[in-house]
């Protein structure tokens, strides 16, 4: 409609015919009678899930999600609100209630979630298009359902081949069901007792993606493991991962992210070469870390620079072969072990040329077998243990 502006009357009228106000308003869309029913979930992440409903007698679904809380707030008739299927980024109605989906369809995917929490959702019918101020919503009864996000969750059945599916499973029991693959976002864990130990190369996961070795749970890794970029390798307290074969270290099993509780533990048993240092592509710091590479025959250089806070727990050399292993050469490193310091056997250098390294030992400071020494003159050691250093 328009309004014109006049003076005058009768004969005498004149109208202002330009630049009128204007405007529009649509007549109310029926109210649908029938409302969504059965809201389902699947797909269910540590970041997300989708929603499906059974659609009621409207033309359109408006799905609002609330976080921690049922939803509390209703659309406003001959409003048009904007959904994002990433929560908290479409319209807000009252407080923490997000559109998600405005829509004719039966289900959405929804992300941005965060794994523990619990989501509530409604879903109401409505008439009207999704921008025409016409919007006629049937407010009662709306179809609700609640979802908490976590991935997949697959257990270790015994000490057996990590890589092969059905070694697995969604029952601490071993009862459940297997892996289709170890590419979709799930989380395996190695339980306590069980050593698993790879018989060939093998890929694990996908972004989000969890391995984690629990307090009494083994892997040995006697071929190359591959981590994703975007999964984590993850060891508890009382976890343990032996290190057995030659591959890189940093493209393989730490080419995701790691996290080592303090009492975890990393055993070496075979390396790379003497050129590739332990540090490599590591999210520092280990947790317990002992060096058992009897195979090195060379100087193991590590060439350590800045600060390196190497072990949340203790680190142990049991052997470093017939070579020696080196913190670093010309560099002035400070060093932190925040456990004790324990060598049985081999030949360790704390700087084999002109660097000054300091090496903060946390606990005590015991070599039991084989050699400590520096080569530089400027190393130091500070002791912070209780007991007699030896």
């Amino acid at each position: 409609y328009s309004v014109f502006s006049y003076n005058g009357t009768g004969a005498t009228i004149n109208y202002l015919t330009t630049s009128p106000l204007q405007s529009q308003q649509y007549t109310m869309y029926a109210e649908p009678t029938t409302q969504s029913s059965n809201v389902t979930f699947s797909n269910i992440s540590s970041t997300g899930f989708t929603i499906g409903w059974t659609i009621g007698d409207g033309a359109n679904r408006l799905v609002l999600v609330k976080s921690g809380s049922a939803v509390d707030a209703q659309p406003t008739d001959g409003t048009a609100y904007t959904a994002s299927t990433t929560f908290g980024s479409g319209s807000q109605i009252g407080t923490g209630n997000y559109v998600v989906y405005n829509s004719t369809g039966s289900s959405v995917n929804i992300s941005g979630l965060t794994e523990g929490t619990t989501y509530y959702i409604a879903v109401f019918e409505f008439n009207g298009g999704t921008n025409s101020g016409a919007q006629n919503y049937l407010l009662t009864n709306p179809a609700t359902g609640n979802q908490t996000p976590s991935m997949a969750t697959y257990y270790s059945k015994s000490s057996v081949n990590p890589s092969t599916l059905s070694n697995w499973s969604t029952q601490r029991d071993g009862t459940g069901t297997s892996p289709t693959d170890f590419t979709t976002t799930a989380k395996f864990i190695i339980q306590n007792t069980h050593t698993m130990t790879n018989t060939a190369t093998w890929s694990f996961g996908g972004t989000g993606s969890i391995l984690e070795i629990e307090n009494g749970g083994t892997l040995q890794a006697d071929y190359s493991i591959t981590i994703a970029s975007g999964a984590t390798f993850k060891i508890d307290d009382g976890g343990t991962y032996i290190h057995n074969f030659t591959s890189q270290a940093s493209s393989s099993i730490f080419n995701g992210t790691e996290s080592f509780s303090s009492n975890s533990n990393v055993k070496i048993n075979n390396w790379t070469n003497n050129t590739t240092v332990i540090t490599t592509g590591v999210s520092l710091p280990y947790g317990n870390l002992e060096i058992n590479w009897t195979g090195n025959a060379n100087n193991w250089q590590q060439g350590l620079n800045g600060t390196c806070n190497l072990c949340a727990g203790n680190f142990t050399v049991t052997s470093v072969g017939t070579g020696t292993f080196r913190f670093s050469a010309s560099t002035t490193p400070t060093i932190t072990i925040s456990g004790n310091y324990v060598q049985t056997s081999g030949t360790v250098d704390l700087a084999s040329s002109t660097g000054s390294p300091v090496l903060n030992i946390g606990g005590n400071f015991s070599v039991n077998g084989g050699t400590f020494t520096s080569t530089s003159t400027g190393s130091k050691v500070v002791f912070n243990g209780s007991s007699a250093q030896t």
